[in-house]
């Protein structure tokens, strides 16, 4: 799966594309599981068992077993005790509705045979289904979105204190605006792109105005769309002020078949201890 991050820093875009190894178990819908031999196949009493089953639509019906092994001559391999028949089995618990399910049924019985002869010695049918949402929750939940990081500005001394009754810009620093995550199992490939529209700012005695990811302050610079303003010293929090920045990113998918959908919201925050002085003080301290 490959994830793509476009952050912000100090208002400026920045596209770092990094292509991860991650791994992500999705239990397919749709499989082939073991049946039986070819010998174990051909006895009458296993095909009288799978009769039961006649009909039951996790496993097809016998007529679709007899049809698809009669077409893979089965007779052939009657006294084969190494290969092995595979039938597709189909699990509601994957799908998670049985709308899901029954679109899996009807795309995997569709596109492959009810039972698969296997030659001894080979490898098991790798054939599946997973179905386009599934994939693509599997890979928004594999994708780990950074915590904001801020810069601000006034920012004082070594201790990078602002100051009460100024308007402190804050910026991003680093912060994903969009994440782009494509995952693919099989022939199914699922594009899951999330977006957030700005940083939010909370800190107790304050005044925040933010609607964006900020813009990093220079001389030159006019304006910002993300600032906030300390009505009080962080004296009363001993010393420093928390600020804590937030960034809600909205999340929606869409996949090579033509499925697509949402999948809500996810909102990931930090905490930055900022120092805050009144001007006065600073300008006593200075004079001394």
């Amino acid at each position: 799966m490959s994830v793509t991050y476009d952050s912000s820093s100090g208002g400026a875009v920045t596209a770092a594309a990094s292509s991860s190894s991650t791994t992500a178990h999705v239990a397919p819908i749709c499989k082939y599981i073991p049946l039986a031999t070819g010998k174990g196949f051909a006895e009458p009493e296993t095909r009288r068992w799978w009769g039961m089953y006649d009909g039951d639509p996790t496993y097809g019906s016998m007529s679709d077993i007899i049809r698809d092994a009669t077409a893979q001559d089965w007779k052939s391999h009657a006294d084969d005790e190494q290969g092995m028949w595979y039938i597709i089995s189909c699990s509601l618990a994957a799908a998670g509705s049985p709308e899901t399910l029954e679109e899996a049924q009807t795309s995997f019985y569709g596109a492959n045979p009810t039972v698969l002869w296997v030659d001894g010695g080979s490898p098991p049918p790798a054939r599946f289904y997973i179905s386009p949402e599934q994939l693509a929750r599997s890979a928004w939940d594999a994708v780990t979105i950074p915590d904001p990081s801020i810069s601000h500005n006034p920012s004082l001394g070594t201790s990078g204190a602002t100051l009460v009754g100024y308007e402190t810009w804050v910026w991003a620093e680093g912060t994903p605006i969009s994440i782009t995550a494509v995952a693919t199992a099989g022939e199914t490939t699922a594009t899951v792109t999330a977006t957030s529209s700005g940083l939010t700012l909370s800190a107790p005695a304050a005044q925040a105005s933010c609607t964006g990811f900020g813009v990093r302050w220079t001389a030159d610079a006019q304006d910002t769309d993300c600032s906030i303003v300390f009505t009080r010293s962080s004296a009363l929090h001993g010393g420093t002020t928390p600020l804590t920045v937030s960034a809600t990113y909205a999340a929606s998918w869409d996949s090579n078949t033509g499925a697509s959908g949402s999948l809500g919201h996810i909102t990931t925050s930090s905490t930055t201890q900022v120092p805050v002085a009144e001007a006065q003080t600073l300008n006593t301290s200075e004079g001394h």
